[in-house]
């Protein structure tokens, strides 16, 4: 009897296809997941989740702490650290950040988009601090909530735009931010388009406005942004203005230097 060498090879990516996707959940998780919510996002069915992450402990990428939450392990930090050598983003991002915050005297922010969520990679704090401190490198909200994710939604695709307002309508039901609703973060989307860059007023956190300048690829495709936040009452209209020009040009830098070191985002 010959063995199915192809069905063989199709089961065996198929395995590591649902194993990335349950690291990806527990990675986009912020203090873990239990695995009845890994079940239930994933569509695997308990034993094939179960086997799944048994080997992902095995192999030190999770690990399940005494509450029964599986976190990221070892491996998982030792495969970040590797990746942040590879792709030097924060490296070049860090003086320019560092840059706008002395120029303007507010909190800098850099995001990235990671599925539907935006995640901030780096920040820089200006001379006039503000109250919350919540967004700090590592910290994920779904995208269009901040500023940073609003510019990288407003530019998607069509398809991508609409993936993402569905995943976040749903995060929106689970969590109020402000007054935002999907229709209100569409209109604000196709806002940041016409104007090329993003301006949130105090909808994830009162009295406090995000203006963000997304990042592209050499592909034209929005995968990040470089974020200002402030105190409303500090952005004055010509300040504003001035500030999203500001970070258009420390965003248009980022991509040149991004390019120069023949990176690919």
């Amino acid at each position: 009897m010959e063995l199915d060498t192809h069905s063989i090879n199709d089961s065996s990516v198929q395995s590591v296809q649902r194993a990335f996707q349950l690291l990806r959940l527990v990675a986009h998780s912020d203090h873990g997941c239990r695995l009845g919510h890994l079940v239930e996002r994933s569509g695997l069915k308990k034993p094939t989740a179960h086997r799944l992450l048994r080997q992902l402990i095995a192999d030190r990428f999770l690990v399940q702490s005494p509450g029964r939450l599986y976190q990221l392990g070892p491996s998982a930090f030792e495969l970040g650290i590797a990746a942040s050598r590879a792709f030097p983003l924060c490296e070049l991002a860090g003086p320019l950040l560092q840059d706008v915050a002395e120029t303007t005297g507010d909190a800098v922010l850099l995001v990235v988009k990671s599925e539907a969520d935006s995640l901030c990679v780096d920040h820089r704090q200006g001379s006039f601090s503000l109250k919350d401190s919540e967004v700090v490198p590592g910290y994920r909200r779904p995208i269009g909530v901040g500023a940073g994710g609003l510019a990288i939604l407003g530019f998607l695709a069509p398809s991508d735009q609409q993936a993402c307002l569905d995943e976040v309508g749903r995060k929106l039901e689970a969590r109020r931010y402000g007054n935002l609703t999907v229709p209100r973060l569409y209109q604000l989307a196709m806002e940041t388009r016409e104007r090329g860059w993003a301006c949130l007023p105090h909808h994830a956190v009162p009295a406090i406005t995000g203006i963000a300048a997304p990042l592209f690829d050499r592909q034209g495709r929005p995968f990040g942004a470089m974020t200002i936040r402030a105190s409303t009452l500090r952005l004055t209209q010509p300040r504003t203005s001035e500030s999203a020009a500001l970070l258009q040009r420390a965003a248009r830098r980022l991509e040149q230097l991004l390019a120069g070191r023949s990176v690919q985002v």
